[in-house]
């Protein structure tokens, strides 16, 4: 499993690399999805490494690593390298912080190690392209949390 949620967001990357420069300004209140390069630069403390489309931003102890289409944060990958282990509901609180504030839960789905979690939000849906989203459906994102031995490893957040 965690083979292939890195080659998910390997690819991911890859996609997100191959995305126009027209960047969407609708007003959007959100921590971290949806938000602009620039926006995530005055937000949070800085950068570690990055390339043209994404860029691992430090907040506090923690990492993130954001990437950009449209100009907009499109995927948060967040793994817990605290000696801690983070709990489901540590980790949805997290979420809840780098989500927009306008967002629906629509429904998760646990399996054995990852829960998936699908919401919209409207202020989400300007901030992209119509190309953008892969399931086709405008507003939607996704996350998925991966737990092993009962604690949240990492999460992804990706636009639909």
């Amino acid at each position: 499993m965690v083979r292939v949620t890195v080659s998910f967001i390997l690819a991911l990357s890859v996609l997100s690399a191959c995305s126009t420069e027209t960047q969407y300004n609708s007003p959007i209140d959100s921590g971290g999805l949806g938000l602009s390069r620039a926006e995530w630069e005055n937000s949070y403390e800085g950068t570690k490494w990055e390339d043209s489309a994404q860029v691992l931003f430090r907040v506090g102890t923690r990492e993130y690593l954001v990437l950009f289409r449209d100009g907009n944060a499109d995927i948060i990958h967040f793994k817990n390298n605290q000696e801690k282990a983070m709990t489901l509901e540590s980790a949805r609180r997290e979420t809840e912080v780098l989500i927009p504030r306008d967002s629906k839960l629509l429904g998760s789905q646990p399996d054995s190690q990852t829960i998936f979690a699908d919401y919209y939000s409207e202020s989400l849906k300007a901030r992209f392209s119509e190309t953008s989203w892969r399931s086709g459906n405008p507003g939607h994102f996704h996350v998925s949390y991966l737990v092993k031995n009962g604690a949240v490893e990492s999460f992804v957040i990706q636009v639909g």
